[in-house]
């Protein structure tokens, strides 16, 4: 019992310091510290993001109806991988001149100038009360998607939104640190092709 208890112990011990490990125990007392793949990391941060954008925005719910014809909350993680990353290891070119509408041209709000790139929106929202203002001045009206996730979506952006967006951005930033700076070069292609790398290799 007191073997048990150690071994319990320990696993707890190291959970609590690498919350990103598995643990594999054999009957010989030894215990493997195996750390997760990589590529299962990367995927896992892009199914999050798209999930809280699918279940928190309403451009990104009613697209995932389209795409799914259900309720983003009952789209399985393999499904939103074959449906929506999938498609990109073939070619990510159709889904930069999407993103490529929100980061290409300097913004202005109010007095405030905010020039492209995401970081620069990230910290403009993050002013009191700006999300509303920095949220108007996101382009609106219908987006032309990769025909793979159901043709186009109206989009227009609300401040609630925005707060969600920028959650999303720093989560994956935090992933994909490489991709980010691309995205702040104004190099989307590159952004895109270094998160599919990661998600590979």
């Amino acid at each position: 019992m007191r073997d048990i208890l150690d071994k319990m112990l320990l696993i707890e011990a190291i959970e609590t310091r690498e919350p990103d490990f598995r643990f594999l125990m054999l009957e010989d007392n030894h215990i493997f510290i195996i750390e997760d793949d990589p590529r299962d990391q990367a995927v896992d941060a892009v199914i999050a993001a798209i999930r809280k954008l699918g279940t928190e925005t309403d451009e990104g719910r009613a697209l995932a109806q389209k795409i799914f014809g259900k309720q983003p909350e009952e789209v399985s993680k393999d499904e939103i991988f074959n449906k929506i990353i999938a498609p990109g290891y073939a070619g990510v070119g159709p889904f930069a001149s999407v993103a490529n509408r929100f980061i290409k041209s300097p913004k202005k709000m109010g007095p405030i100038s905010v020039p492209p790139g995401t970081d620069a929106m990230d910290r403009a929202a993050s002013i009191p009360f700006a999300k509303t203002k920095v949220a108007a001045t996101i382009p609106k009206g219908p987006v032309r998607l990769p025909r793979s996730l159901g043709g186009t979506v109206d989009v227009d952006v609300s401040g609630s939104d925005l707060s969600v967006l920028q959650q999303v951005y720093r989560d994956l930033g935090n992933v994909f640190p490489k991709a980010q700076a691309k995205i702040n070069d104004g190099d989307m292609m590159g952004a895109l092709r270094q998160v599919y790398d990661r998600m590979q290799n």
